[in-house]
């Protein structure tokens, strides 16, 4: 303010202040960081209040320091593994279990990689590696019989590489809609993974601050199809509340990434041996994997099963087909150890 001399009031003058760039990057600054800071708050508190949700139903054991939640389910002469596909947990085997159970004539196991479900989040691991880990589960389980292997999509991988590391123990292979590592090459192959790494890292970078989850409520992020219509009530909502988070973004991402830098090769001719073989293919692309019929010397207990499926889950959308498959080739184990 300022005395006019003409006059005995006062007026006020208007102080013009510039705005300078410096000025405008620091408020900026200071919205983003506030919103980062909100955002990690909220995912903070929502995990915490989530986990309250969750009930831990199943049985676990330590490897490295490392949970691997796991279950064992039925009796009988031969133990089948059971390895899922990524991005899902190992509920995807539920309907396929219940159905085997009824017949008695096997022991089952399940588990989860690491990041999936309840399970702590290792390092970044190769198929190679994770077979390693698979091994040292059911050594802690006291599993040292022979062993009838099951994967879908890239549990395939692991199941190939657990065969190629521990021939002794394997008996027999059921892939579904396997992974051949011979698509490795295949440029339109890769891409869709490299899409899929893409996205995944975006989410990565969103689970620390609730964008992640944000997303998801608002149906932005997609489930695998024919996975949520397929599992309970429980399971489903333990997948909602866990899917968002960086254990499993981070193991869904570093799975992706297996497969476009090419990183299992474990499936030369001959594997198994004269062990048993099943391939349950797609029928879209089951031209793709005629050259993994050779990791079987035994043609004659070859299985090759062509099933249309629009599920990205084929073991939750044809159970039956997949039981079948598991039961006849654990017959075909048990006969062939009465007749010696």
């Amino acid at each position: 303010m300022k005395l006019l001399p003409y006059s005995n009031s006062f007026h006020k003058t208007k102080i013009k202040r510039d705005i300078k760039p410096f000025d405008i990057i620091k408020y900026i600054l200071l919205v983003i960081g506030s919103i980062l800071i909100i955002g990690f708050l909220y995912e903070f508190i929502s995990c915490k209040i989530e986990d309250g949700r969750i009930i831990d139903k199943n049985k676990f054991v330590r490897v490295d320091g490392n949970k691997y939640h796991y279950k064992v389910m039925g009796k009988g002469d031969i133990t089948v593994i059971f390895d899922g596909d990524m991005g899902v947990p190992f509920n995807q085997w539920k309907k396929v279990a219940d159905i085997l159970e009824k017949e008695g004539n096997c022991r089952m196991f399940f588990y989860n990689r690491t990041g999936y479900g309840l399970n702590d989040l290792d390092k970044n691991k190769s198929p190679e590696q994770q077979a390693r880990d698979l091994r040292m589960v059911l050594k802690k389980l006291g599993i040292n019989s022979q062993v009838i292997l099951v994967g879908e999509g890239y549990g395939t991988l692991v199941m190939t590489n657990f065969a190629k590391i521990f021939p002794k123990y394997v008996e027999g292979m059921v892939l579904i809609n396997p992974i051949n590592e011979n698509q490795f090459k295949d440029s339109d192959f890769i891409k869709e993974y490299k899409n899929k790494a893409f996205g995944q890292g975006i989410l990565k970078a969103g689970s620390y601050v609730g964008l992640t989850k944000l997303l998801y409520n608002m149906n932005l992020i997609k489930d695998p199809t024919g996975y949520l219509n397929n599992i309970n009530e429980d399971d489903k909502k333990e997948f909602k509340i866990l899917r968002t988070r960086n254990n499993y973004i981070s193991a869904y991402k570093n799975e992706l990434f297996n497969v476009i830098n090419g990183n299992s090769k474990s499936q030369q001719e001959g594997l198994i041996g004269d062990k048993y073989l099943t391939i349950i293919n797609n029928s879209k692309f089951s031209s793709k994997q005629k050259d993994l019929e050779n990791l079987t010397t035994n043609k004659d207990d070859l299985d090759i099963v062509d099933i249309d499926s629009s599920s990205d889950i084929v073991s939750l959308e044809k159970s039956e087909d997949i039981s079948t498959a598991i039961r006849q080739m654990c017959k075909k184990y048990i006969n062939s150890k009465k007749a010696t």
